[in-house]
């Protein structure tokens, strides 16, 4: 990522954990996914993407393993307000100091206080589309699967198994937990239990990395139909504002959904 639009560029997505063993798929052979783990992941998505309107509160450690086999965790906490279809905002707390987000339908800003920069560009009118167009500028947005009209086409994307591990507690919050696989990774979700399914924790194991890192993201705070002022979704400039540039990046296409990897 270039240097001088790298203070705008957040790395999620999306975000205590027992070996589990998972049946090895042969190329040829067709997705092995438990149907009650389908059935349970679609319930899910089917809900998310059910809601108008939503906030939450998304807690997450990404690990690095150092040279020498150590492994680093960076932690960030990212507040996400979302009105379908085409309005965002977003905070994300981290070391790196405070970014905001806004997403109005028309208009696409990164903010960061600290630094007094913001950048803009123009945005097509739905969140699916918008997710496209920051790959095309070299940004990635948060908790975007959660965010798609169709979360479960894009949770699944790539999956060639999966299971029902059974009832957890994460959190003082009962769940039913998923595991699942890709070409390269295998990720387990934790859903809450009850009328309302939604996601409490995910955990992402990068297998094509040397000592497979893990992204963990803990979801909480859920708010499921709340009323928005519409002013928090358009950017504007305070005194000593400076805007910059962010080029397009030509060619990039859109990560694997869940930032899984696939390939």
């Amino acid at each position: 990522m270039k240097e001088k639009v790298s203070v705008f560029i957040v790395l999620l997505a999306l975000l205590a954990m027992q070996p589990m063993q998972a049946a090895k798929q042969q190329p040829t052979q067709p997705p092995s996914v438990d149907p009650r783990a389908k059935e349970m992941l679609r319930r899910m998505a089917d809900y998310l993407g059910s809601l108008n309107s939503f906030g939450v509160r998304v807690q997450t450690t990404r690990e690095a393993i150092a040279p020498s086999g150590l492994e680093l965790d960076s932690d960030q906490v990212f507040d996400l307000h979302v009105q379908r279809p085409g309005r965002l905002h977003g905070v994300l707390h981290s070391a790196a100091g405070e970014k905001q987000f806004f997403y109005d339908g028309q208009t696409f800003t990164i903010h960061t206080p600290s630094l007094k920069y913001y950048a803009t560009f123009p945005a097509p009118p739905t969140l699916d589309q918008l997710f496209q167009e920051t790959i095309n500028h070299g940004l990635e947005m948060p908790a975007a699967d959660l965010v798609f009209s169709n979360p479960y086409q894009a949770l699944t994307h790539g999956v060639t198994s999966g299971m029902y591990v059974g009832e957890s507690l994460v959190n003082g919050v009962n769940t039913r937990q998923l595991a699942f696989q890709t070409k390269n990774a295998d990720w387990q979700i934790w859903i809450q239990s009850g009328e309302q399914p939604l996601p409490v924790k995910l955990v992402i194991t990068d297998r094509r990395r040397s000592g497979s890192p893990r992204y963990t993201a803990v979801f909480s705070g859920w708010e499921t139909s709340p009323t928005f002022d519409q002013s928090m979704f358009t950017f504007t400039p305070a005194e000593g504002d400076r805007k910059i540039d962010i080029k397009r990046a030509p060619g990039r296409r859109a990560p694997k959904p869940m930032s899984l990897p696939t390939k």
